[in-house]
Order: C-alpha cells, then structure tokens, then sequence
C-alpha cells in the first residue's frame, strides 16, 4: 500500500560511510516492529497508517541533514509518545502551539525548528489512509496544507529544501 523504497536511495540509513555522505540527501536511523509496537501501547492507539509504515520502511531521522536553518526532523516514536503523553522529557513540558492543537484531529510527526511541528490532519484521510501534512499554526485555530501526504512531503522536501518556507510567504 505504502512504498518508500525511493527514500532510501537518497537517504543514509543507520551506519552509513561517512565518505560518502555527499550521495545522500536524508539521514535515518532504522526501527523493528517491536520499537513502533511498544510506543504503540504506550500511546494507546496505532500511529496513523502512513507514519506507521513509513517507520517499518524506513525508520526516523532527518531530511535534508545538511541543512543549518532546521531540524527537519520525522519525530522518532518513542519521543513522539512522549510528547503526545507527555512523559520523560515532555513531562510538565508547556508547548502552546501543542496544547492548542485538537488531538482527534493533529497528529504530530515532523519537527521544524523553534517548537514548530507539521501534523497530520486524520479528519481528511484519503481511500488509501493518507492524512495530508498541514501546519497547525495560530495556536490550532487555522490548519495550513504543506502536503497531500507523507510520501508527497518527503518528494518535496528532497527536490528543495524546506519548500514550505515559499508556502509561509503567500500567506
């Protein structure tokens, strides 16, 4: 259903040689199915379809790494739950951009810079159970679209890193 093999032709995938680190655009680190499955229990639910299968396929980590204005970081699952459960780090952690946000709907999975994440919108999935990406901004009261997708979001931020910003600009 989902099929990120393309990703991992422009990513550096757990211990990747270094000498060649100019091949790659993204870099990730891997996960088994036990990792996903136990943050799982923890959260209390199943990661949104895309996300989940994109973390057995490919795994978390950064895109386009080389870049110095952002993180760019598809949010690992145990930190992720964290967040979204607010344990570990995250304990009595204050976000307002996360607290503002309507959890049946923002499903968070990338994080930018400067507390600013992209989520996935679950009330509009489409026949396949992609969620497009959106930005929650104004503290949830608006939902700007990034992507239609996971897979979309990644294409783009492969051909221009960071094409959102251009997005940010017309608005």
């Amino acid at each position: 259903m989902f099929d990120f093999s393309w990703v991992k032709e422009c990513s550096c995938i757990d211990d990747c040689n270094r000498v060649h680190e100019d091949e790659y655009v993204h870099s990730f680190h891997s996960l088994s199915i036990d990792d996903i499955v136990k943050q799982e229990k923890r959260l209390g639910c199943a990661f949104p379809p895309e996300l989940r299968e994109f973390y057995l396929q490919i795994g978390w980590g950064m895109l386009c790494f080389k870049d110095k204005e952002a993180l760019n970081e598809i949010i690992d699952p145990e930190q992720l739950t964290d967040i979204i459960i607010k344990e570990g780090y995250y304990e009595g952690w204050q976000d307002d951009n996360i607290e503002q946000w309507d959890r049946k709907r923002m499903f968070p999975f990338f994080y930018t810079i400067d507390q600013i994440y992209f989520c996935l919108d679950l009330t509009r999935k489409d026949k396949d159970g992609r969620s497009p990406v959106v930005d929650p901004n104004e503290w949830g009261k608006r939902y700007t679209p990034i992507a239609d997708s996971i897979d979309d979001f990644i294409r783009k931020m492969t051909l221009k890193t960071n094409y959102y910003y251009d997005i940010f600009e017309e608005l």
